[in-house]
């Protein structure tokens, strides 16, 4: 491999000296197959004739030669950048268009995968992030990474292999706080959305699985940015009230800095309880062919992986029947 590696720089930066080393070294076997042909009594100048054609000629001989040593591809690429660069300079407005796209498509790219990397890749910033799995249905129409609220519901009572289960949903609604109006991203989540992933109160109280047996349904907890810009920081934020379309709702708590849900691109501004759902849109909740509900789970500890798929695959037919959830 190192002498493979040594002879191709050679050729690459002592070209001219490789080329006389291989004209010597061409010649140096013509004359040897003439030396050999006229000892078997051929005539000289025949002798010549025939090793030349026998080898192809000098320029077939090289060529061959830059092959076998695997420089063909950089006489090809140099010619090849010869020409674009003739081409380039006989139509510069082409060219700067060229590289203009160029730039701003790398740009792209470069800010594409900034976001991708802060939005899927950084850890979630909640506890024990590995030992979060999304449940998701699998029926013949493919995969939906939501369910219907009655099939969660279904497989919370029927399967004793998380701990626990938690649902979201989300949508955009008009915000209207003091005389603040905008579009808000709401995050509906069940009572132990919070405490399932280990998240502290920056001010106030977090969403409880009291609030979920309650039903509550006239009770918020902000955004830590939310709670900065349309309230200004203000310490006293707990107790206030904000309107989403008509339905008025009181602040009990800012989640902490840095949490921006657990789905990317959906940063919440304000989590209602699940149940406030059923304000804007009454009877979701129960409608067994729409998929609403978000579903992640922390497996028990003493339940692999392995097996937690295993049971979901071949119990859940028996409760509806074709589709299964697998862990993902």
């Amino acid at each position: 491999m190192l002498a493979r590696l040594w002879s191709l720089g050679r050729m690459i930066f002592r070209r001219s000296r490789w080329e006389r080393e291989t004209s010597e070294e061409l010649q140096f076997h013509l004359e040897q197959r003439a030396e050999d042909l006229a000892r078997s009594g051929v005539p000289r100048e025949e002798a010549r004739r025939r090793a030349r054609l026998e080898f192809g000629g000098v320029e077939g001989y090289r060529e061959r030669c830059r092959e076998a040593r695997g420089a063909r591809w950089i006489d090809e690429l140099a010619r090849n950048l010869v020409y674009a660069g003739r081409s380039m300079r006989k139509s510069p407005g082409f060219t700067a268009v060229a590289v203009l796209s160029l730039a701003l498509g790398i740009g792209a790219n470069a800010a594409v995968f900034s976001l991708l990397h802060r939005l899927m890749l950084t850890t979630l910033p909640v506890r024990d992030p590995a030992g979060l799995y999304q449940v998701v249905v699998i029926s013949s129409s493919g995969t939906h990474y939501r369910m219907p609220y009655p099939k969660f519901e279904m497989l919370r009572d029927n399967f004793n292999l998380f701990d626990p289960l938690f649902v979201w949903h989300n949508n955009r609604l008009d915000l209207t706080a003091g005389d603040r109006n905008q579009l808000a991203q709401v995050t509906f989540v069940t009572g132990n959305y919070f405490d399932t992933l280990g998240l502290r109160p920056a001010l106030g109280r977090l969403l409880t699985s009291q609030d979920q047996q309650a039903r509550a349904t006239e009770i918020a907890v902000i955004s830590y940015g939310l709670w900065q810009t349309v309230f200004a920081g203000d310490p006293g934020v707990v107790g206030r009230s904000l309107k989403l379309r008509e339905a008025t709702f009181q602040v009990i708590g800012v989640a902490p800095p840095g949490f921006f849900g657990i789905e990317p691109g959906a940063a919440p501004d304000v989590y209602l309880p699940l149940h406030a759902v059923e304000r804007f849109t009454p009877g979701l909740l129960q409608r067994p062919g729409v998929y609403v509900s978000h579903v992640m789970a922390r497996l028990k500890r003493e339940v692999p992986l392995a097996t937690a798929q295993v049971a979901l695959r071949e119990g859940w037919p028996r409760l509806a029947e074709p589709q299964h959830f697998p862990i993902q």
